[in-house]
């Protein structure tokens, strides 16, 4: 399985030693465009508003499964999920997002390589590449060793400058990240998500919601990126500081929110929301 050097967030495989990053999509088996599929898991909770523009990108960019669990929404959020590419499943009670992830994991969902996120997150490649033209054919090894997972890190963005929710969707309005030198941006390179092959994840239920463990080996530098709208508005981010977490159940501190918040604003950031306007998802 593949370990972490927290030092440089250098990935290696424990059987050899041998380091994963820096590994190029040619190295590992670049493939053309259509060649993989790739699909989503996710578990929502009254996202109504926020999932036309989630679903919308992540088609553009290469998407072509998504395997969605409405937690007890009262907002009519299932009623967002159309097309033949979206399946739905309803799945009741607090922190359950480990549950659903089984439940997904253990359905065998035909795609080659299947995301875990979450819907205040959006998968981008800064160059503009599809992420089905990134991805490495199921086959691909590195120096010997099939490579069966992707690590995408988060780039966190905060409110700055919206007390409130403003009109529009979260790709055109929040557009302040953390500085890639700051504190916070230790946690973004430990703390974002995997992208797998879904019949080599070795523990199910994952452990966590970042790290589902697999036996070959982690591509950490492919290029993408995971844009994190952590807290939205000022509005929106007391409101999730007072709801039960998806994954463990607990609440947030409200003030080690404000206390993120002023890293979360130091850096503009519009690349997503340039590429969402030249695709016609952001008007």
């Amino acid at each position: 399985m593949a370990s972490y050097d927290a030092g440089g967030w250098q990935v290696t495989d424990e059987r050899t030693g041998r380091p994963v990053g820096g590994a190029t999509t040619a190295e590992i088996g670049g493939v053309p465009a259509g060649r993989v599929t790739v699909g989503i898991c996710a578990i929502f909770k009254d996202e109504a508003r926020d999932l036309p523009e989630w679903l919308a990108w992540h088609r553009q960019i290469g998407i072509s499964r998504f395997f969605l669990y409405d937690n007890d929404s009262t907002d009519g959020s299932a009623s967002c999920c159309t097309g033949a590419d979206v399946t739905v499943t309803p799945w009741r009670g607090y922190s359950q997002q480990m549950a659903a992830y089984a439940h997904c994991l253990r359905s065998r969902p035909a795609v080659d390589w299947l995301a875990f996120i979450d819907l205040d997150e959006f998968l981008l490649d800064p160059a503009g590449r599809r992420i089905d033209t990134i991805l490495p054919e199921t086959t691909a090894q590195y120096q010997g060793e099939r490579v069966e997972r992707v690590w995408v890190p988060w780039r966190m963005f905060g409110w700055k400058p919206h007390e409130v929710r403003p009109a529009g969707g979260v790709l055109q309005n929040y557009l302040w990240r953390a500085h890639d030198a700051s504190r916070l941006h230790a946690i973004e390179m430990q703390a974002g998500k995997s992208i797998v092959q879904p019949s080599a994840v070795v523990l199910v239920p994952p452990p966590t919601p970042h790290h589902l463990l697999v036996e070959g080996l982690t591509w950490s530098d492919s290029g993408l990126v995971l844009n994190h709208y952590w807290t939205k508005s000022k509005q929106e981010a007391f409101k999730k500081a007072n709801q039960p977490r998806a994954d463990n159940g607990l609440r947030r501190s409200w003030q080690q929110m404000l206390d993120l918040e002023w890293e979360m604003s130091a850096v503009y950031d519009d690349r997503i929301a340039q590429q969402a306007r030249a695709c016609g998802v952001v008007r």
